[in-house]
């Protein structure tokens, strides 16, 4: 390439050197440094271990003790101050080399924000525990059939593993830091100030739900919260208009991540390839693959998907949810009803759940506060069985292990089956597991201010927890398909019946005391709680009924029969 000299008028060199030299300028400005320095706070005081750190340059440093910091940065460069709970701020760097910076608390961390603790609230600046904490819209946000399932993946250190999702079985076991005792390792779980379930409650209803971590944090619980401690809060009335909320979906569950189908002709040829390989004469010949390929002999050569016709539930779930809030400055009121239902991916598996609650709070007077809390929800659920294993789960077992050479039905209408009986013939004979559950709760409490900061709370809890299972196994007598005799038999039938009954009192006394001086905050607290259960069973067995329609205890015989109860009383003070 040829360089060709051109000839430049003198204005136009002039301009050209003119930009270049302020080009150059800028650079030199832009890269002198200057050292930066100065404090960080809260609006109230120091903030220590506050990152500084230059943007888009791995410079950086941290405040001390007061808060303060020094940093060499270029001008116009900038300095980023972040800090776990405050807002990240961004500031220009300038030839005034002293910087205050005050950082904003987060929105979603505020250490301002109040949360529930052991007896009690506090904010979050000055826990001292491992505290996490999650809002009603959060779980709001995340439709599903329990509390448990919700929290999934909700807070660091605490793990939920859902081991079935079975409608009426699907709620997870929550472990906080581990497992963290021998033999039960559940957290403590307390609703609006009593021990409780965390599963019998309307996800809707929840407030907050705070989770105690550590011992610190735990330890006022005593022994029980050695796994930590799940304090949920319910939703209560507000000053104001009434307001109607109403959430609600629909939804449709199938199965996933099943074993793909393997066609009967395909498995007897790599059962021949399997024993060729072990120098073995095949099983099946030619002409025998053909009838499993084409379905000429079903009785003989059959291709069953057994996972195709188990798994046919509908899969349905739906909830639905209402709310009512409302009050004036004396009283504020919060009512509810919640339906929820879910029909399993296996026929004759439900769950039906009812919920309701009353929330009441009135002043009297300038120093009293009484509230009221009363729910009751109701759950049925139902699930298959059978004579064999005598539940749903060596159902499940059934299914995966029976033979796809086995017929689901023969031509003439019996039922195939295998060593164990056949799985499709116990899901449609209508053994069925059915469990209602009533659960009942009252809670009222009174909030009365003696004198200045130093507050009475009395409060007084019942909990009634009340099922009732039936559990009906009919028999199923197996035939030969080529003449119809009797041949295998499982039985007999046979009727379970279970009534459980759980009622927990529940007393507690608080004082606390607040004083604030100047920057200095002292909170005592003193207090006085008991708890008295008593929990009684009794269970009922009979079989050999005269035929598969007779599901009462007193329709079958005497011979075999059982009656068992039982009762226990715990007292804790």
């Amino acid at each position: 390439m040829r360089l060709i000299p051109t000839k430049t008028k003198g204005w136009q060199r002039k301009l050209f050197m003119h930009a270049l030299l302020t080009l150059f300028i800028t650079a030199a400005v832009a890269q002198e440094s200057i050292i930066v320095s100065g404090t960080v706070t809260d609006g109230d005081g120091p903030l220590s271990k506050v990152s500084v750190n230059v943007k888009n340059s791995s410079k950086g440093t941290t405040t001390d003790e007061l808060g303060k910091f020094s940093i060499p940065a270029p001008i116009n460069s900038k300095l980023v101050f972040s800090y776990v709970g405050f807002d990240e701020q961004e500031v220009a760097v300038s030839r005034n080399a002293v910087m205050n910076i005050t950082l904003k608390a987060s929105d979603g961390n505020s250490l301002n924000d109040v949360v529930v603790v052991g007896y009690g609230t506090k904010k979050k600046v000055n826990l001292t525990g491992a505290v996490s904490t999650i809002s009603s819209k959060q779980l709001i946000d995340r439709p599903s059939t329990s509390i448990s399932a919700a929290l999934q993946g909700t807070m660091s250190g605490v793990t939920v593993l859902q081991g079935s999702g079975q409608p009426g079985k699907d709620q997870g076991t929550i472990r906080i830091r581990g497992i963290g005792t021998l033999g039960n390792s559940d957290a403590m779980v307390i609703v609006d100030g009593i021990v409780s379930s965390i599963n019998d409650i309307n996800p809707n209803d929840i407030e907050s739900i705070t989770v105690l971590k550590d011992a610190a944090s735990a330890s006022i619980y005593g022994s029980r919260a050695s796994n930590g401690v799940i304090l949920v809060t319910t939703k209560k009335g507000r000053t104001g208009d009434a307001v109607i909320h109403y959430n609600g979906y629909v939804g449709k569950q199938q199965a996933t991540r099943l074993p793909d189908f393997l066609p009967a002709y395909k498995g007897a040829g790599l059962y021949n390839e399997a024993l060729a390989n072990e120098g073995k004469t095949p099983r099946y010949s030619a002409e025998e693959i053909q009838k499993f390929k084409d379905g000429s002999d079903p009785d003989n050569y059959s291709n069953t998907d057994w996972l195709g016709l188990f798994y046919k539930g509908s899969g349905l779930q739906q909830s639905h949810y209402v709310d009512v809030i409302n009050g004036n400055d004396k009283t504020q009121t919060m009512l509810s009803m919640g339906y929820f239902n879910q029909d399993g991916i296996v026929k004759n598996s439900n769950l039906s759940r009812y919920t309701t609650r009353l929330k009441v709070s009135t002043k009297i007077g300038s120093r009293l506060v009484v509230n009221g809390n009363l729910s009751y929800n109701q759950e049925n659920f139902k699930e298959p069985t059978n004579p064999y294993t005598k539940s749903f789960e060596g159902m499940l077992w059934q299914i995966n292990r029976i033979g796809r050479n086995v017929p689901y039905k023969h031509s003439n209408g019996y039922y195939g089956y295998y060593d164990d009986g056949s799985p499709m013939a116990w899901l449609e004979s209508g053994s069925t597991n059915n469990n209602r559950a009533h659960y009942l709760r009252g809670i009222v409490d009174a909030d009365l201010e003696i004198v200045k900061g130093l507050h009475f709370k009395p409060l007084a809890g019942y909990r009634l927890d009340l099922n009732q299972s039936k559990t009906y196994i009919k028999d199923i007598q197996y035939y030969d398909w080529t003449n119809g005799d009797p041949t295998f038999y499982q039985g007999p039938n046979s009727l379970t019946v279970y009534n459980d009954n759980t009622n927990v009192v529940t007393l507690q006394g608080l004082l606390q005391y607040d004083k604030s001086v100047g920057k200095h905050n002292l909170r005592a607290l003193a207090g006085y709680s008991q708890e008295l259960t008593n929990f009684t069973y009794q269970s009922g067995f009979r079989k050999g009924f005269l035929n598969n329609s007779l599901s009462e205890l007193n329709a079958g015989p005497l011979s075999g029969q059982q009656a068992l109860g039982s009762a226990y009383q715990i007292a804790l003070r």
